[in-house]
């Protein structure tokens, strides 16, 4: 940042910022269509698959971009890790996101990209020991109406007092069987939604609250729940069967 700050000053460029803070928040600093491009460059792949979703290509990092970036605007990849780029691949694809372009090996196949023009320090690191760069290029869906995350959020606000449900029967309700992961990404993103989502009532098919530690408190998820009169012991709920609430049986398609 002090590298970057003092080559603006000097160069006396006007259309720079400089700012650090945790990602989570990125949200709470940029106005609706302020950004026309978003470069990750070599972030942290986060492997592990309960890490998922902090993974900067993540279906609820992209529900943050879409918050601030243009309709046209893009967003690039930079990466050494082969999972990460599949992943964002996989991401693309699965959301109807834009492929703009992609490659698994820039230098030897795309010299000439802007991308190849600039090199961080652990990007040359990397090529030194002969790793290959991958790169992607894309942009966003914006058709808000079509949103999955959408979607999913007018089932849950439909939930009612009293009454909880499941990623899997949501996600059978709106027609993607196998989409109950996604689900869970949906409610993890409605925390830094604008408007109120009943999170709380949402639940794994056993009726674990696995999606707990995404309520900003230890027990709060549990403490909503009760506030409803719906029991919790050991993080599950009591006499699940009794509370579950079916989309499919009780809202018309």
């Amino acid at each position: 940042m002090w590298r970057g700050a003092k080559t603006a000053v000097e160069e006396n460029l006007i259309n720079v910022g400089f700012l650090r803070t945790r990602i989570e928040y990125i949200t709470s600093f940029f106005s609706s269509h302020e950004v026309s491009e978003i470069w990750i460059v070599f972030p942290d792949p986060q492997l592990r698959m309960k890490k998922e979703m902090n993974r900067m290509t993540s279906p609820l990092f992209i529900e943050r971009y879409k918050t601030f970036l243009k309709p046209d605007g893009i967003i690039h990849l930079k990466t050494d890790n082969t999972e990460l780029y599949e992943y964002t691949l996989k991401v693309i694809n699965d959301f109807d996101h834009l492929l703009l372009f992609e490659t698994d090996d820039l230098y030897k196949e795309e010299p000439g990209l802007e991308a190849a023009g600039i090199k961080t320090f652990y990007e040359s690191k990397f090529l030194e020991e002969g790793k290959k760069i991958k790169y992607i290029q894309f942009t966003l869906s914006m058709k808000e109406q079509d949103s999955f995350f959408d979607r999913v959020y007018e089932v849950v606000k439909q939930i009612p007092y009293g009454k909880v449900t499941s990623y899997g029967a949501i996600a059978n309700y709106l027609g993607s069987r196998g989409s109950a992961r996604m689900v869970g990404w949906a409610m993890n993103a409605s925390h830094s939604s604008a408007e109120s989502i009943p999170a709380h009532r949402v639940v794994n098919r056993n009726g674990v609250l696995t999606g707990q530690h995404h309520f900003g408190g230890a027990g709060i998820m549990q403490q909503l729940l009760e506030s409803e009169n719906i029991k919790v012991a050991d993080n599950t709920i009591v006499d699940f069967n009794r509370h579950f609430w079916d989309p499919s049986q009780s809202l018309i398609p």
